[in-house]
């Protein structure tokens, strides 16, 4: 008996995390949160709403004058700015009329983006799931990443001379 005991001891030990650590843990989108987490990775916001289909946003500027749009996901009906259980982070990319989407869709490839053809514009985008929480640190690490394949995306594309003026 004592040897159960002990085992479920140490399996509580062992899965458990530190009281603080699950005050770390983000169940939903806060957004002033994402606003302060914005702002240490030097990303300007430059507007904020909800957009025409009900969805909450950010529109943020990089240092290097890209532009980022950050939508809640799977939020309140009642607030799209409430309960938010994803953040849907995307940058859209205006191609020159001689550029053939498919092919310039063809020439980036990256496992963490999602890259979609919208019109005529290439989309790169990345979902981050609430589901089980997420701390702070996360958050701001997928989004800097984010950022940083997004700028390197704009590059590679103004290297292919593909970006409308």
């Amino acid at each position: 008996m004592r040897l159960l005991a002990a085992i479920a001891a140490l399996c509580l030990i062992f899965t458990s995390q530190p009281a603080h650590a699950q005050d770390d843990v983000m169940k939903a989108l806060d957004f002033d949160t994402l606003r302060e987490v914005s702002g240490e990775l030097k990303l300007t916001l430059t507007d904020e709403g909800v957009d025409d289909d009900g969805d909450y946003y950010f529109e943020l500027e990089s240092e290097s004058g890209l532009i980022l749009y950050l939508y809640g996901g799977g939020c309140s009906e009642d607030d799209p700015a409430v309960g938010c259980l994803g953040l849907n982070m995307v940058s859209s990319f205006t191609l020159n009329d001689t550029a053939d989407v498919h092919e310039v869709m063809d020439s980036v490839s990256y496992a963490f983006m999602k890259i979609y053809r919208s019109g005529d514009d290439m989309k790169a985008s990345r979902y981050i799931i609430f589901d089980g929480g997420i701390t702070r640190e996360n958050m701001k690490e997928n989004l800097s990443v984010f950022v940083q394949i997004a700028d390197a995306i704009w590059e590679q594309l103004a290297d292919l001379e593909v970006l409308a003026e």
